[in-house]
């Protein structure tokens, strides 16, 4: 007597192991790279640093952020693939391979991110002075590190440990929101001294970034119909 199939799991993936341990593994090499102190050289970043109106502020150590860009392609395409998975269960096939699924939600997200950076740089070329537009870049880059990072730990625990899913979705939103914030409250430290210019800034910050989640959100959903 044949008992039923068991359905597919992430954590008895041997990809899933491997692309953990990179992103572990990348985000390790950056603080070494980075040198100690390393939460004082952190601090004098962009992003890090909302002293008012300091625009002298120290550079990203060279080499990092590619490290760490790579962690967030990787581990935001393992979030895509957990929370895919834990809506479509029971499942015992699917479409596609799951090796070729994170394929695929990894090439999403890094094509997301590059759109993001596009339209980040027209904006910045459209409103701010040349001389302003690769502090702003830069600290949109650490923003997109810094989320990458935090969402290692939610990541791990969730594929092995399971956490009940509406914590789970809670979790996401706030790792998610904390450099969002981080990032606008810099922004209008640095640029914008009067109230009709933080009313501006909340206009671009929703368009630059919450209509780019909605838009990653809806996309996602297509792809899922397309997979399971």
């Amino acid at each position: 007597m044949m008992g039923e199939p068991i359905g597919y799991q992430m954590k008895t993936d041997d990809l899933v192991t491997v692309t953990l341990l990179c992103c572990v593994s990348l985000f390790s090499l950056a603080l070494i790279i980075i040198g100690k102190p390393w939460i004082h050289k952190l601090g004098q970043m962009p992003l890090f640093n909302i002293r008012q109106n300091d625009k002298t502020i120290t550079d990203t150590p060279g080499g990092i952020q590619p490290l760490l860009l790579l962690q967030t392609v990787m581990i935001l395409g393992l979030l895509l693939m957990d929370i895919s998975i834990r809506q479509n269960l029971p499942f015992t096939e699917v479409s596609f391979q799951p090796n070729r699924l994170l394929m695929v939600y990894i090439l999403y997200i890094t094509l997301f991110l590059f759109g993001c950076w596009l339209f980040y740089q027209f904006v910045c070329w459209l409103f701010l002075k040349s001389n302003e537009r690769p502090l702003v870049m830069e600290a949109w880059v650490n923003s997109v590190c810094l989320e990458g990072v935090l969402f290692i730990p939610l990541v791990i625990i969730d594929i092995y440990y399971k956490i009940p899913f509406v914590y789970f979705l809670f979790f996401i939103g706030l790792m998610a929101f904390l450099p969002r914030y981080l990032l606008f409250y810099w922004l209008n430290k640095l640029f914008c001294l009067k109230s009709y210019g933080s009313l501006l800034l909340i206009l671009y910050f929703c368009a630059l970034e919450i209509v780019p989640l909605i838009l990653v959100v809806f996309g996602t959903k297509q792809l899922n119909r397309y997979f399971f």
